[in-house]
């Protein structure tokens, strides 16, 4: 089955032989001349001239003898034209959008040729509207109903809004398009326009040659005025494509269009040929369903496979991606054998590392005409770019860690001197004006390391840099542009001028056209034919998509004045669907099924399942998504046994068990070999705001700062009241904590304020701390952060060792006599979390944790030779409170104490509540042998604890798949 274009080059060649030098082919697109051309080498048998080729674009623009301008120029100017036209004082920020607006309107009434005085006329009398616009017998009532919306008494803010910009779109029409034409600028309509007026000048068009249009489909009217004139000249001959299928049923709206045009300039090629799609026997339709847009992707290569696609630089098989984000993920999909493919599609610039990147440069110096450094999560965001991690990913990593470890929330542009790009990044630009070219450096710079870095760019590094090239084209002209606004304007200014001028900014990929299985845009499949065709996203949201676009002429007068409207859309889109089918062999459409109204199919495919009769055979894709049955993770210690005996006493390059320790590995012992065995470390954070581990190691601190002084000596009433009474003291030891944890170096005035809450919650909490020790004083202070070890015997797989205990203690004191342990908590209150009652209570999770922590630190120092083991009172001190709370009188007795002075309840008791008996001990110490002896044996593995309640906050729940 011959190709369109096949049929018209065959017929071209035997009308006009080596005559068809003389010719001008004007097509839609330029795509379809280079197709065109390969056909027409089949007919010559001996060099000669190709015929000249254009598109109707660029005829129109020759005829009019002018040069397209650009969009964000354009609207520019069209922004002056509207300031003076309405007097308003609207900031041209506010106004990009509705420019937009007004010049698709604009482009839409000059290429339609509609008199726009007339248009945007502000009529309240019915009897003019009869007189003025009597031509429009048939929709007088259209116009009447229209203007009814604007004249009406309602003066809410939209309406007249409204009603005040169309008074004044005829004054900002004539006077945005005098001032092009004065300039030499002109958009595409402007041009359409200016050539139909031209059309009758011998001085503007020459008709010296023949025209051929070739597969055109919907006419403006000064295109159809164009075709009138050759045509009566004798200068013009047609080649329409289309298939009797729609066109002979009047309803079927993929022959709206071409209907007319047969009946004004009749083709040159034989009705006979143009039956296709009736032929059921010579096409094999697939419909195919997806869970998702992506998988609509992977499903290509089986596709391939299945139609037998082994010469991949035969020209009959296309990919056509009505949505253009899937085209990465089929880049992906694709194997290598198809390597050759061809991307004849233009990719949204916005969705590339490049744009991201420059997104990333202006996010940077957004307030760099304020400050003279750059906040961290800016510079952090540029230093984790791909781009800058293959370039220089150690300096990277060094300045990261630098920032972090400095806690850096201000980043001195000094930082980034020995490493040339970053240097050239991270400076600051004061001016708006100043920024397209900073950026342009930027982007030339990365090129020029990605060629320094690699001798050879790999494909994936060649799309990257085609992505670069692009976007500083982009910047170019844009810098072109508003070197011509008159007025200033900031970095935030100049990012919305950006983000603007590349909102709709496409990348055109380069390849062989004419070989090779062809990936393609939508649109790019006019007058295009293919043996295998595959369809993606044939969802009716997408085919034939929403039609809404926003204007300032509404539906009625569209239909009045015979402007384009969504009735228009639909038609153009049916017949580019029916027309791409019509010849094709295999014919693959995908579509996603998901439940929402994007999962519908089209309406296209409905028509041709309910009215074809073509057999379409529905295929759904599904995977299996059933989860597979979870595996525990479970690590034998064979390979870690070195690592395990440096808790031994006799181990080399010792270590001990810690309390902590001892808690995550009976809690979950996969925990314990990450964190302590391998050492797996979260990635250094630069955090802005304390956590609640932050906020208890600042409390840590200030409590050590305060006390440090006075290691040794008693603590009396007369000391502790003087701190209590200088709120001055307290904060700054606060504030001196703050910045030794944090590593903070500027100034307390300079942190947000959430952080300064923060601390006003630590200050607090200290007070807290000291109204305690107010009502236990006196005793004596030992030791702050105490470090503390002893050995434990333990029998490990049948062999007696001696294993360390050790850790800090946060405060250690003596009072008659006895040893008190102290740990400061700043949680809140449970007392569940002070009460055992048997050994079976610290396997629960981590309630029991701070009891069980403290009879472990019992154990170290009744094991210390200068201790008694009679005497050591534990205590947990739990510095949030709302009330006060009253220490046991009784503080002679051997006691455990958990200070919760959150509780409300003055009543409650703060001792721990465990069994009071030696019977009790002696099993906490076999119980806590019976742990040890499970994390060195070498029979017993790290596996995941059943409790998932543990998972909570643990930073290894990723890892075991327990997020």
């Amino acid at each position: 089955m011959k190709p369109f274009l096949e049929l018209v080059a065959e017929h071209l060649y035997k009308k006009y032989g080596e005559e068809i030098s003389n010719l001008i082919l004007v097509f839609p697109n330029r795509r379809a001349s280079l197709f065109f051309s390969k056909h027409l080498s089949k007919f010559i048998s001996k060099p000669l001239w190709l015929p000249e080729t254009t598109t109707v674009s660029d005829l129109m623009y020759t005829i009019a003898g002018v040069k397209p301008a650009d969009p964000l120029l354009l609207n520019y100017k069209l922004y002056k034209s509207y300031i003076e036209a309405t007097k308003s004082l609207e900031p041209y920020d506010d106004f990009y959008f509705w420019g937009n607006v007004m010049l698709s309107d604009f482009d839409q009434i000059d290429k339609y040729l509609v008199d726009p005085k007339k248009l945007f006329s502000n009529i309240n009398d019915l009897k003019v509207i009869e007189q003025q616009f009597n031509e429009f017998d048939d929709n007088l009532e259209v116009i009447k109903n229209f203007l009814n919306i604007i004249s009406t008494n309602d003066d809410s803010q939209i309406r007249s809004r409204y009603s005040k910009i169309w008074e004044n779109l005829y004054v900002v029409y004539q006077n945005f398009t005098d001032r092009l034409i004065a300039e030499g600028l002109v958009y595409e309509g402007l041009a359409y326009r200016l050539a139909a007026k031209a059309l009758h000048s011998s001085h503007s068009f020459k008709m010296n040659k023949n025209y051929v249009f070739v597969g055109f489909n919907a006419l403006s009217k000064s295109e159809r005025k164009l075709f009138e004139h050759l045509k009566k000249h004798g200068k013009a001959y047609f080649y329409w494509d289309y298939d009797v299928y729609y066109m002979n049923h009047s309803e079927h709206e993929a022959g709206v269009f071409m209907r007319q045009n047969l009946k004004e300039f009749p083709n040159e090629l034989e009705s006979e040929i143009f039956r296709y799609i009736g032929d059921s026997k010579n096409k094999n339709v697939t419909l195919k369903a997806s869970p998702s847009e992506v998988t609509q992707a992977k499903v290509i290569p089986s596709i391939l496979d299945e139609l037998g696609i082994n010469d991949t630089n035969e020209l009959t098989t296309a990919v056509v991606l009505p949505d253009e984000k899937l085209l990465l993920p089929l880049l992906t999909a694709l194997p290598e054998k198809y390597s050759n493919a061809n991307i004849t599609m233009e990719y949204p610039l916005r969705e590339t590392s490049a744009y991201s990147f420059v997104d990333a440069l202006l996010t940077l110096q957004k307030q760099s005409d304020k400050q003279q450094k750059f906040y961290y999560k800016d510079v952090l965001l540029i230093l984790s770019h791909p781009y800058v991690l293959h370039i220089c990913p150690k300096d990277a990593e060094d300045i990261r860690e630098t920032i972090i470890d400095q806690q850096q929330l201000n980043v001195s542009a000094d930082l980034f001197k020995d490493n040339q790009l970053l240097e050239n990044i991270f400076r600051p630009v004061n001016q708006g004006k100043e920024l397209a070219e900073y950026l342009i450096a930027c982007i030339n710079k990365v090129v020029s390391s990605f060629t320094e870095v690699n001798d050879a760019l790999d494909d994936k590094l060649k799309f990257e840099v085609e992505y670069l090239l692009t976007i500083n084209q982009a910047l170019k002209r844009l810098n072109t542009v508003v070197s011509q606004i008159d007025e200033e304007y900031s970095n935030k200014t100049f990012r919305s001028y950006f983000t603007k001028a590349l909102a709709e900014q496409r990348v055109s990929f380069i390849g062989q056209p004419l070989s090779g299985i062809q990936i393609m845009g939508f649109l790019e499949t006019r007058n295009l034919d293919f043996e295998n065709l595959i369809i993606l996203s044939v969802n009716d949201n997408l085919l034939p998509g929403a039609s809404f676009k926003p204007s300032f002429i509404v539906p009625s007068l569209r239909v009045a004045y015979g402007l384009p409207d969504y009735r228009h859309q639909n038609a153009i889109y049916a017949y580019y669907f029916y027309r791409l089918i019509q010849r094709a062999k295999n014919i693959y459409l995908i579509y996603t099924n998901k439940s929402d109204k994007t999962g519908e199919v089209s309406r296209f495919v409905q028509q041709l399942e309910m009215e074809s009769g073509l057999t379409i055979n529905k295929v759904s894709v599904s995977f299996e998504l059933a989860a597979s049955k979870e595996v525990p993770i479970e690590v034998q210690k064979d390979l870690f046994t070195d690592k395990l005996k440096r808790y031994h006493d006799s181990g080399v390059n010792g270590h001990y068990l810690s309390p902590s320790a001892l808690s995550e590995y009976k809690n979950c012992s996969l925990r314990f070999f990450f964190n302590r065995v391998k050492k797996i470390k979260a990635p250094d954070e630069l955090e802005e705001e304390l956590d609640a581990l932050g906020v208890g190691s600042v409390l840590h601190k200030a409590l050590e700062l305060i006390y440090k002084d006075y290691e040794g000596e008693e603590i009396n009433q007369e000391k502790v009241k003087e701190w209590l009474n200088d709120k001055i003291f307290i904060s700054g030891k606060v504030y001196q904590a703050f910045k030794e944890i944090s590593k903070f170096n500027g100034d307390i005035d300079d942190l947000n304020g959430r952080n300064r809450l923060l601390l006003e919650r630590v200050i607090w909490m200290v007070k807290n701390a000291l109204e305690i020790d107010l009502r236990r004083v006196p005793y004596t202070l030992i030791e702050l952060e105490k470090k503390v070890e002893a050995v434990i015997p333990v029998k490990i797989d049948g062999e007696d060792f001696n294993v360390r205990l050790g850790g800090t203690i946060d405060r250690l004191e003596e009072k008659d006599n006895k040893y008190i342990i102290v740990d400061f908590k700043t949680g809140k209150y449970d007392g569940k979390k002070t009460s055992v009652s048997s050994i079976d209570d610290f396997s629960t999770g981590f309630d029991k944790d701070g009891v069980f922590q403290q009879m472990v630190y019992r154990y170290i120092l009744q094991n210390i030779p200068e201790t008694d083991e009679n005497n050591i009172d534990t205590q947990l001190r739990y510095v949030k409170r709302t009330k006060t709370t009253r220490l046991p009188k009784d503080v002679n007795s051997i006691d455990m104490q958990l200070w919760y002075v959150r509780n409300t309840d003055k009543s409650y008791n703060p001792s721990i509540k465990i069994p009071e008996d030696e019977e009790f001990w002696n099993e906490f110490i076999d119980y806590l042998k019976e742990l040890i002896s499970s994390i060195l044996s070498n029979q017993t593995t790290f596996k995941q604890t059943e409790n998932d309640k543990n998972c909570n906050n643990c930073s290894f729940a990723t890892i075991c798949n327990r997020n």
